[in-house]
């Protein structure tokens, strides 16, 4: 549990070193752990957590995603992480050697908007989680997540072999006032793949974005197969957008 590493998950402590020392106790050579458990708390994470090799998942105990308030704050019950970090990701995955990392019943959280109003504009946040240059066989798994994610939410490149996107809830527990919908209508993207073969994407529910999912162009490559077994794309300009010459959706 991160708590033994010195997370404190009140919301307000930044525990990105406690999670970055949990990730490092995982990867040791004479560790058999795999999983890092999240308790029933909100971790606040100011910085990015890094997985760069070896296999590390964080588990939650679930969440409660939104109520029917919309109040513009995260409901109390669950597994939360904040995504503080004004710069970087939330996570980080990297490397040949992190196969099967990921994560699965956790919610995210954005503080730090403007209350919502006419002009809305929110403090835009870089991707939730990066998967990148992991192409050998990593098989990322990604289940049940939640967030509201305004302006970016998934990024995978250069992925291959089976990876799982899961159980996503692209989901207005912060906010449906109109402008707050107009602007992530106009700016976000749920879901970007460039360099990917096999993953596959089942359970995506993206509301009110831009993009649901984006399949690209990588720096280096394209794309090859994307599976996509179920997608909802509610209030969406787009619901699939295919840029990858060459990539079968």
């Amino acid at each position: 549990n991160v708590a033994d590493f010195g997370a404190v998950g009140d919301g307000v402590t930044d525990d990105t070193a406690a999670f970055q020392r949990a990730v490092s106790f995982a990867q040791a050579a004479n560790s058999s752990v795999m999983e890092i458990r999240l308790s029933s708390k909100a971790y606040n994470i100011v910085g990015t957590i890094v997985v760069n090799g070896g296999p590390v998942r964080f588990v939650g105990e679930g969440y409660l995603d939104f109520n029917n308030a919309r109040p513009t704050t995260r409901p109390t019950k669950g597994s939360w992480m904040l995504h503080s970090s004004p710069t970087g990701p939330l996570f980080q995955f990297n490397g040949d050697l992190g196969k099967c990392s990921g994560l699965t019943n956790i919610a995210i959280y954005e503080p730090g908007h403007a209350a919502p109003g006419a002009g809305w504009l929110p403090l835009v946040r870089d991707w939730v989680i990066r998967n990148e240059n992991t192409a050998l066989a990593v098989r990322p798994s990604y289940e049940n997540i939640t967030g509201q994610f305004f302006s970016r939410g998934f990024a995978f490149d250069e992925i291959y072999d089976l990876g799982k996107l899961e159980g996503v809830h692209a989901w207005t527990y912060w906010s449906e006032q109109t402008d707050v919908l107009l602007w992530q209508q106009a700016n976000s993207v749920t879901v970007s793949i460039l360099r990917v073969d096999g993953l596959w994407l089942d359970r995506i529910f993206a509301f009110a974005a831009n993009v649901a999912v984006y399949v690209g162009q990588g720096t280096a490559g394209t794309g090859k197969v994307i599976d996509i077994g179920g997608l909802y794309a509610d209030f969406c300009g787009r619901g699939l957008v295919c840029e990858g010459i060459g990539t079968h959706v």
